[in-house]
């Protein structure tokens, strides 16, 4: 059952990243402008939020084989409509829908492999493993049957990762019902999700753009895709050997640390050749940061599940924000570099929320231990 487990996140992986490389380029060449972009990025992402806080929760109450069944199959169903859209409004009201259905079985996945293999990172590399042949992948696809066929193969891999679910099966944990609103997780570890709210909206308007911008440096098809693969790749192995040792609070704001020079980088970056080098970076701090975040509720909550899909809310919630923040940011500033010093900044902000935040509580522990 381990090996279907690991299958299924690489599949679903695999298809998101295929389907979502060229969502830009696709409205764009439809007829859309960059806010239309910004607001289908967010539409997507808003979806997937409303879908991990709900299931996450219910996969806690009922189990969770029956949730990556459910969103297995209806994102297999819901990203084969992408390439029937007509016009960018149409596209934006399908890709909510693929949103939706590609946030429920995450929450319910990611707690099944804690139960199953108790490797978060062995287990998250599968996932990366996923994006990086989505990423070379797509750029091939696109590269000979346009856009549309990397929609179509994402359907395809959904599909697929369903009929192998039919091999898992749940295991019988007990654990407290979770409340509707996960106020109690968030106070728990409120400057972890505030942290990563703040990473994740600047690593959100860099994407929201992304592969304009690296049109605009000189990058074909296949290297617009490639970029992306170089750093998922990195991710695999960063995270398959070596994120389930160490201390996960180092990793956490070293990453962030890390997101930052990168950033930075991306705005000094003269052509894309440059981005090559800081995509290995991106990709060691993204698995350092996430890795560590995932161990830390893993270890913090028994409400599992429910912890996953509020973290995954969390990035949704910035995946919001980001790309509709993306258009003011590039108006301001005029072009793609003034996005990537601002998504620069606010990598330095969520270093210094989860430093100066630890340093206070382990501070007060330490004067609590001296009386």
């Amino acid at each position: 059952m381990r090996r279907a487990i690991y299958v299924i996140y690489f599949l679903s992986s695999f298809a998101m990243m295929t389907s979502w490389i060229f969502v830009p380029r696709f409205i764009v060449e439809m007829g859309g402008n960059h806010s239309m972009v910004g607001f289908a990025v967010g539409a997507y992402n808003g979806s997937v939020f409303i879908a991990s806080l709900l299931f996450g929760r219910l996969a806690d109450i009922h189990g969770r084989r029956v949730f990556i069944k459910v969103g297995l199959l209806s994102s297999a169903l819901s990203f084969l409509l992408q390439p029937l859209a007509a016009d960018p409004l149409t596209f934006t009201a399908v890709r909510a829908l693929a949103g939706f259905s590609a946030g429920i079985f995450p929450p319910a996945l990611i707690s099944l492999a804690h139960y199953t293999t108790g490797r978060i990172g062995r287990f998250s590399s599968f996932g990366s493993l996923g994006w990086a042949a989505g990423a070379f992948g797509a750029g091939l696809v696109v590269e000979f049957s346009g856009i549309s066929g990397a929609f179509y193969a994402s359907s395809v891999l959904f599909f697929t990762a369903f009929l192998i679910s039919f091999a898992v099966e749940d295991v019988s944990v007990s654990s407290p019902r979770p409340p509707l609103l996960p106020f109690r997780l968030l106070r728990g570890a409120p400057h972890i999700f505030a942290a990563f709210f703040l990473r994740h909206i600047g690593a959100q308007m860099a994407w929201t753009y992304w592969v304009l911008y690296l049109r605009d440096l000189g990058a074909g098809d296949f290297w617009q895709g490639a970029m992306m693969g170089i750093n998922a790749a990195t991710q695999f192995f960063a995270m398959f050997f070596l994120m389930d040792r160490g201390r996960a609070g180092t990793f956490i704001l070293t990453g962030f640390f890390v997101s930052t020079a990168v950033f930075l980088g991306f705005y000094l970056s003269p052509t894309y050749l440059y981005l090559i080098p800081l995509q290995f970076a991106l990709g060691i701090s993204w698995s350092m940061s996430y890795v560590g975040t995932l161990r830390t509720l893993m270890e913090r909550f028994r409400e599992k599940a429910t912890a996953t899909g509020l973290l995954g809310s969390v990035l949704s919630m910035a995946g919001i924000a980001g790309p509709f923040l993306a258009p003011e940011v590039l108006s301001l500033t005029g072009g793609y570099r003034g996005i990537m010093a601002v998504s620069a900044a606010l990598s330095l902000l969520a270093a210094l929320t989860y430093g100066l935040y630890e340093f206070g509580k382990k501070s007060d522990e330490a004067r609590l231990a001296a009386d």
